[in-house]
């Protein structure tokens, strides 16, 4: 009985020991579950993140190419402007070249305006003088006509009055009297 009991304590004791070592596997076991359990959680979470940073990093390159877009577009944009401006400027600097031609222009048609002025003052001076001149020439020569005549006592009435109403012969005299006066006045151009 000593030898059972000694055997049986024996195998209580080990017994125990396993059932020790089974529940430390068991707690190890649960352990492992809730680390299982909260590795796949986080796991989980780290997809997550991994599935918003990469709709961040596909929104990030998506306006990156807008930007990449925008940035090209802005430079063709320069360009033209650039374009445009060298042309305007090109433009404003034919239309100064044009302003400055037609001021000389028409500075040199004020000049002729003006010398024109001048020549038609003095054509008209001169006009008026020659059609005096000319008048105190008519009267001289009808004078001196109309004394000649009585004079001569050869003429007649009729060759008196047709000088008087300038036939051919009167205007004769006439142009002849005309050049005789005509010298002073030549000096005047």
């Amino acid at each position: 009985l000593t030898a059972e009991k000694t055997r049986l304590s024996e195998e209580l004791k080990q017994a125990l020991e396993h059932t020790i070592e089974l529940k430390e596997q068991v707690d190890a076991a649960l352990g492992a579950d809730q680390m299982v359990s909260v590795l796949t959680q986080k796991n989980l979470e780290l997809e997550e993140a991994v599935e918003k940073l990469t709709e961040e990093r596909n929104d990030l390159e998506s306006l990156c190419e807008m930007n990449d877009e925008l940035l090209e577009g802005e430079r063709e944009r320069q360009l033209e402007l650039a374009e445009q401006v060298d042309l305007a400027r090109g433009q404003m600097r034919e239309l100064v070249r044009q302003l400055e031609a037609s001021r000389e222009t028409v500075a040199d048609y004020e000049q002729t305006i003006s010398k024109f002025r001048e020549v038609v003052t003095q054509l008209q001076t001169q006009n008026t003088q020659l059609g005096q001149a000319l008048a105190d020439a008519r009267r001289s020569a009808s004078s001196a006509s109309l004394a000649a005549m009585a004079a001569d006592q050869s003429a007649t009435a009729a060759e008196a009055s047709a000088l008087m109403l300038g036939n051919p012969a009167g205007k004769q005299m006439e142009a002849q009297t005309v050049a005789k006066v005509m010298p002073p006045f030549s000096r005047l151009n």
